[in-house]
C-alpha cells in the first residue's frame, strides 16, 4: 500500500498544485447543483459513505483524520491553500490503508 500510494501521490501532486483550493468554486458549485437536482441521491451516497466508514478499522480512520488535520494546518496560509508534498502523500497513504 505504501509503494502504491507513494506512486499515486508523486503523480497527483502536480495536478493538485494547479488547483487554487481557496477559490475553487467548481467543487462547491457541483455539490450545490447535485444536491438541488437529486437530494435523495445525495442522501443515499452520504449514507453509503457513512456505512462504509463504520466497517473500517477505527485506528486507521483516526490516522487518516490526523493526516488530514496536519495537511490542513500546513495548507493554511500557503499559496492556493496547497499542503506540502509530504503531507499530501501522508493523507493519500492514510486513506489507502483505511480503505
Amino acid at each position: 500500500i505504501g509503494d502504491a500510494s507513494s506512486a499515486f501521490s508523486e503523480a497527483a501532486y502536480p495536478v493538485a498544485q494547479k488547483i487554487d483550493w481557496g477559490k475553487s468554486t467548481t467543487i462547491a458549485k457541483y455539490l450545490a447543483e447535485t444536491s438541488a437536482k437529486d437530494p435523495k441521491g445525495v442522501a443515499k451516497a452520504v449514507d453509503a459513505l457513512l456505512e462504509s466508514g463504520l466497517s473500517m478499522d477505527p485506528a486507521l480512520v483516526k490516522a487518516a483524520v490526523q493526516a488530514h488535520e496536519k495537511a490542513l494546518k500546513s495548507a493554511a496560509g500557503a499559496k492556493g491553500l496547497m499542503t506540502s508534498k509530504a503531507d499530501f502523500a501522508a493523507v493519500n497513504e492514510a486513506l489507502a490503508r483505511m480503505i
